[in-house]
């Protein structure tokens, strides 16, 4: 029993430690024994031990000086010499021990650790998790860094209460794991310091990455996304079409058995393309049959070739010749990947090597994307089930991740991620994942594409950090002469290289290696390409000293006679030393622009005795009217007006509709043409969720270093930012308005947001300051609200009579929809919309749904001419169909009727290839 094992080490420890630590019997036990004691113990309380590791140490080389027995997460920390972990710690004096919910004490470094307990403590405080009795989290803890503890005697502990303990404490641990490796994510200086063993030797893409899709995960109780359908299928697969049943096919049995032909459903050809039951190994619908290089075509004849123009009819005994090569290809690639050892991006790329060597003597290729679906269907483990090489690169970016370039090696990223998500390889393109990234992702990112909200031709300044050199040596020259650069000796004139991988590839050959250099490579291309006239910089010196502010008034020059090379001319405005409150990351150049905090405080160093900083160039915002608005809105002109008078009028406005109606993509475009500008300045966008507080609103208290400030909240510093702007309209939108508790963000302002209730005439004291408040006449508020989420409660009566409510319809027959499908003409496009407005007439007529649930039109916008076929591909697959099942989910005959009349519209051309 481990209470037993804890009491001898109390008992013989001190006088053990005495004696040689090399061959000492005692603390070979404690190694052993003991570890595997502690070992099973733990495993009764959390049933496996595959993400967790435990350990009784004596000392690593010699005698520590309180022994101690420790459990951790893998995804938090590979050493218990740094990260969060579970610990009992052995006290002699009192004779007991303590469980502790603590921190390693190599990294970081002390002072940072005491944050890091600060803020998981905090997060403690405001959760919902139970605490275990006796668990202190005050000064009286075991350690100054530790988050919990409690003390045992060894002489009245219960093994029960020990169990129970330890299982309460493990569920804080779990919880707290995302966000402390968010913690140190978000930290530049942290994380390029973190030792890399305890990342699992992970950059910082794949870290940060992962670590969002965990605290994601957990957020939204999805656990790990692991399905025994998918199990299922894969062995399903293998029973019929493993490399061990090819390799026994011949003659016409295996030109039958591999390629398409004559309708027959059983072939690989058409379980891997058509069949349901390996629909979720991925799609690889589009194209024609060319694809598989041999296939029987309608008329009866085997074509080999991968295009018209290299085909050639075969008769049977030809098909046959031709069928055994690329059989033999297949499952010697098959063979070879079996055993391969895949791991690395290098890896991947050797392995791509080694398939086209094997593929050489035909003209199947192993990117094909029937090839990689088999291979996928063979080795989950070892390939995603994604197959396009376009969507594995939209999917990468996405994940923020720059794509590698090689076919295969994009594999190696998603395995990667995968690894640090701690997800089975298939699980990163669960739908769950898959439709709120290619929604925009918000959820997960709080991520807004540019195109979605409108603003991408918008000029707005951004604000920069950036070193002047090694300790800032080069700062009194570039003030002297008006100007700011960055060197990289080796690298020349940036205008040369047209991508960030060409940059990477010329800091490589200039370091001989195979880093990524990836803050370097981005350095580059930010100072070239993103930064712009109008610019704001503030030069920067160690982790908290600021020495200059200018503007930025050049494009990028280039100058070899000037040891920083890359240079853009600047009007200094400010020079000295400033200390700043916040860390300051430690890459040569940061965009800092979205971190508004940050920004703030930075700037309020520059403020003179007047109380006015120098004020930046004023922007220039595209001119934007009802016009505008009408031609990239799917609205008639009568629904436009009415959106127009409802706002002014009442002043508060929700736009309600189902999935896909434009509602995100209407709402800012609505607020610009009533400006007549896209003035980002007056408008706002924030999303509610079921975390969202009248802090993040309003204002409230949030931990700092010294213990907690006062912070004040969007619609707080909006409405003020209004009230000093009185002749213009601001606007502010509420996306997904119905997920948030109105009541708790809102607070005493409830009243406030009435039109009749605007001014400082109605003004109120706030809560929190003490201060009067209230909300501005120009101010104007947009919410959008998901009909078709049956999760949400309906809004009460009380938010009812304070909004205008519009019904927001599909926009497949208004005249810019309609005008997009004339300008695309595609059939495939014609017939799906069809289609779609037949099943939304469907799903009108179901009471179990109604008008609210109708798909919108936005699912089929932004698609260029040349992408049609891919796109709606995907967007049947992984958005439509997945939405059908959520609606359906008690009607599956409805729900393959519908996904068959939707992938027929896209597989309808293949069929005619075929046969």
């Amino acid at each position: 029993m481990i209470v037993d094992d804890f009491k001898e080490i109390l008992d013989n420890f001190e006088t053990e430690s005495e004696k040689p630590f090399k061959n000492n019997v005692f603390a070979s036990k404690m190694r052993n024994e003991f570890t595997d004691d502690f070992k099973e113990f733990v495993l009764d309380i959390i049933g496996d031990m595959d993400k967790y590791d435990s350990k009784v140490s004596p000392g690593m080389l010699g005698w520590t000086k309180r022994p101690w027995a420790g459990l951790r997460n893998n995804d938090a920390t590979n050493t218990f010499q740094g990260g969060l972990y579970l610990i009992f710690i052995f006290d002699f004096e009192n004779n007991g021990f303590h469980l502790s919910l603590d921190q390693g004490a190599d990294y970081p470094k002390k002072s940072v650790r005491i944050d890091i307990s600060n803020y998981l403590i905090n997060l403690i405080n405001e959760s919902n998790l139970k605490i275990p009795q006796g668990f202190v989290c005050d000064e009286t803890k075991v350690n100054e860094d530790s988050i919990l503890s409690k003390f045992y005697d060894i002489n009245n502990v219960s093994i029960d209460e020990l169990k129970e303990d330890l299982k309460s404490l493990i569920e804080i641990y779990e919880f707290l794991i995302p966000k402390y490796m968010g913690y140190i994510a978000k930290d530049d200086s942290l994380l390029n310091d973190y030792p890399q063993k305890w990342l699992y030797n992970a950059n910082k893409d794949y870290f940060i990455s992962a670590n969002i899709i965990k605290n994601y995960l957990v957020e939204n109780n999805l656990g790990d996304l692991e399905k025994q359908e998918y199990e299922e299928m894969f062995s399903s697969f293998k029973s019929k079409f493993s490399p061990e049943i090819l390799e026994k096919l011949e003659g016409i049995e295996l030109l039958n058995s591999l390629f398409l032909h004559d309708g027959d459903k059983n072939n690989l050809g058409y379980c891997l393309e058509f069949s349901e039951e390996f629909k979720k190994a991925g799609g690889i619908g589009g194209g024609s049959a060319y694809k598989y290089s041999l296939f029987k075509n309608k008329n009866g004849q085997w074509v080999y070739g991968t295009s018209k123009k290299n085909s050639q009819i075969l008769n049977e005994n030809e098909a046959i010749e031709i069928a055994s090569l690329l059989r033999n290809n297949i499952v010697e690639g098959a063979n070879y990947i079996k055993t391969a050892q895949l791991n690395s991006i290098e890896d991947y790329k050797a392995l791509e090597v080694k398939l086209s060597e094997i593929f050489n003597d035909c003209l199947l290729k192993p990117n094909f994307s029937w090839i990689h679906k088999y291979y996928t269907l063979l080795y989950p483990e070892k390939f995603p089930v994604m197959h396009s090489e376009p969507m594995k690169k939209d999917f990468l970016t996405k994940f923020k991740i720059e794509p590698e370039t090689w076919y295969y090696a994009m594999d190696a990223q998603f395995y990667q991620l995968s690894k640090k998500a701690g997800l089975k390889f298939y699980s990163i393109f669960d739908e769950n994942i898959v439709r709120l990234f290619f929604k925009g992702g918000k959820d997960i990112w709080e991520y807004t594409d540019d195109v979605g909200i409108g603003d991408n031709d918008v000029k707005t300044t951004r604000y920069w950090l950036i070193s002047a050199g090694q300790g800032a040596y080069l700062w009194e020259e570039f003030y002297k002469n008006g100007e700011i650069g960055i060197g990289f000796d080796g690298t020349g004139d940036l205008n040369q290289y047209k991508t960030k991988e060409e940059i990477k590839l010329k800091f490589q050959e200039i370091h001989n290696d195979n880093s990524s250099h990836r803050n370097n490579v981005h350095a580059c291309w930010q100072f070239v390409h993103d930064m712009q006239i109008g610019d704001v910089i503030f030069v920067k010196k160690g982790w908290n000293e600021i020495l200059g502010r200018g503007i930025v008034e050049s494009d990028y020059e280039y100058n070899p006679n000037k040891p920083y090379h890359k240079i853009r001319k600047v009007r200094w405005t400010h020079k000295g030393s400033w200390t700043t409150i916040d860390q300051l990351p430690t890459k040569t150049l940061t965009d800092v622009t979205m971190y508004q905090e940050f920004v703030d405080n930075i700037k309020r160093l520059f403020v003179g005795e007047d109380g006015e900083s120098e004020e930046i160039p004023e922007n220039q915002y595209p001119e934007y009217d009802e016009i505008r608005f009408l031609e990239e809105v799917y609205i008639d002109e009568r629904g436009y007006y009415t959106l127009v008078n409802l706002l002014k009028n009442k002043k508060n406005l929700i736009v309600q509709g189902a999935p896909g109606v434009g509602k995100t993509f209407m709402a800012k475009r609505l607020a610009y043409s009533i400006m007549g500008e896209k003035n980002t300045e007056r408008v706002m966008m924030v999303q509610f969720h079921q975390s969202y507080s009248y802090e993040d609103f309003v204002m409230g208290y949030r931990p700092s270093k010294e213990g907690f400030d006062l912070k004040r909240g969007s619609f707080y510093e909006f409405c003020k930012k209004a009230e000093e702007d009185s002749e213009n309209d601001y606007f502010f939108i509420i996306d997904e308005i119905n997920r948030g508790n109105l009541s708790k963000i809102f607070g005493e302002l409830f009243m406030l947001i009435e039109s009749d209730k605007r001014g400082e005439k109605n003004r109120i004291r706030l809560v929190y300051s003490n201060e009067f408040f209230f909300i501005p006449k120009n101010v104007y508020i947009i919410g959008l609200m998901n009909t078709a989420d049956r999760s949400l409660a309906m809004i009460d009566y009380a938010l009812r009579r304070r909004f205008a409510f519009f019904d927001l319809k599909p926009g497949f027959e208004s005249d810019g929809f309609m005008y997009y499908q004339n300008e695309l003409d595609n059939d495939k496009f014609s017939n799906i919309i069809e289609v779609m407005k037949e099943l939304n007439e469907d799903i009108k007529n179901d009471e179990s749904l109604g008008e609210g649930f109708r798909i919108g039109h936005s699912y089929l916008c932004n698609i260029k001419a040349e992408d049609v076929e891919e796109k709606l591909n995907f967007v049947v697959e992984y958005e439509l169909i997945p939405l059908l099942k959520e609606y359906w989910f008690d009607e599956q005959d409805k729900v393959e009727y519908w996904s068959n009349r939707l992938r027929s519209v896209i597989d309808d051309s293949e069929q005619d290839n075929l046969y």
